[in-house]
């Protein structure tokens, strides 16, 4: 180590040659990082932008998203042939496309679509409604129903009636082959009970709802209806989407 120079600066160098050979050094040292953190700071990290679909890979989604449409829809329908919903039917075969025929989207699989023509008055019933009665024939006879919420016990129809429809004969009694079943029944004629033989298969509809129930047959009168029907069946109708009102459906 050399002495204090006059200056009052301490040299630490041997010679002017070892100061040489430290700037070459330090300069070198700058070069290869100087030990720094530079490789590791987020400024340097390359970001890779997303790539952007090309048409060809919008075109491949559509179809993909097509297909499997396709292959959604093509499940319903008989015959394991495929088909689609229109108008309240399974139409067989794969719909037109959207803007050359049917639009497959306006009724989707499984949808519930009222009958054609079906208003909303029709899925409205009252205390008193016009009924169509099948008889053996396969004929409908009109006839008046009664919509009786109080009745908890069974629908009822006249003996009249039912020896128009073929289901007894003239005495009253079911036609047909097995035992005769019977119930007694009370509140028909206040203060009176009458026991009444049952007819099975007793068909009946109204605004477009078919019904096909056990029925008592009755020589009492029932007042301006030919059919009274049980609570139970008017908790069906309301299942299916009719709402019952007291009195006659208005029909406006």
């Amino acid at each position: 180590m050399k002495a204090k120079d006059d200056d009052g600066v301490i040299d630490l160098c041997d010679s002017d040659e070892d100061v040489v050979e430290v700037m070459k050094e330090e300069k070198g040292a700058s070069r290869n990082g100087g030990g720094s953190n530079k490789e590791n700071s987020p400024d340097d990290v390359e970001v890779i932008p997303p790539k952007e679909p090309t048409r060809a890979d919008l075109a491949a989604a559509a179809a993909k998203r097509r297909a499997q449409y396709e292959a959604h829809i093509a499940s319903f329908g008989g015959g394991g042939a495929g088909g689609y919903v229109r108008g309240g039917q399974i139409v067989s075969g794969a719909p037109g496309a959207i803007g050359g025929g049917v639009n497959p989207l306006l009724n989707p699989p499984g949808a519930y679509i009222p009958p054609p023509g079906q208003s909303r008055h029709d899925m409205n019933i009252g205390t008193d409604e016009t009924a169509e009665c099948l008889d053996v024939t396969g004929g409908w006879y009109s006839a008046r129903a009664c919509l009786d919420t109080g009745n908890g016990g069974g629908t009822l129809v006249t003996k009249n009636l039912a020896v128009k429809l073929g289901l007894v004969d003239g005495f009253g009694r079911p036609v047909g082959p097995g035992p005769v079943r019977w119930q007694v029944v009370r509140g028909v004629v206040a203060g009176a009970s009458e026991r009444v033989p049952i007819v099975s298969g007793l068909t009946y509809r109204i605004k477009g709802k078919e019904m096909c129930v056990d029925a008592g047959v009755t020589n009492a009168e029932l007042g301006d209806c030919d059919l009274l029907i049980a609570r139970a069946e008017i908790m069906q109708f309301e299942s299916d989407g009719y709402t019952f009102t007291a009195g006659r459906a208005s029909r406006w």
